[in-house]
C-alpha cells in the first residue's frame, strides 16, 4: 500500500512540473489565456519602445532645426559681406 501511494505521489508530482514547465515556455498570449492574467511586463516594455522612438524622432528634429538654422545663417552672412 505505502508503494502505490509513493507511485501517484510521484506521479502527481511529474504532472504538476510538467505543467509548471509548460507554463514558462509559453508565449505572452497563451499565458494570457492560462491565467487570464494582463502581461503588464509587454506592456512596459512596448510603452518603453514607444516613449524611446519618439524621443529619438524629437530629438533628431531638434538638431535637423538647428543645422537648417545654421546653414540659412550662415548664407546670409555671407551673402551681405560680399
Amino acid at each position: 500500500m505505502s508503494d502505490n501511494v509513493d507511485a501517484s505521489s510521484c506521479v502527481d508530482d511529474a504532472d504538476r512540473l510538467r505543467r509548471r514547465l509548460k507554463y514558462f515556455f509559453m508565449n505572452p498570449c497563451e499565458k494570457y489565456r492560462a491565467k487570464r492574467k494582463t502581461p503588464w511586463k509587454l506592456i512596459l516594455q512596448l510603452v518603453k519602445v514607444i516613449l524611446v522612438t519618439i524621443q529619438v524622432n524629437i530629438g533628431l528634429h531638434l538638431v535637423d532645426a538647428c543645422v537648417i538654422f545654421g546653414i540659412i545663417f550662415i548664407s546670409f552672412y555671407f551673402s551681405f559681406i560680399s
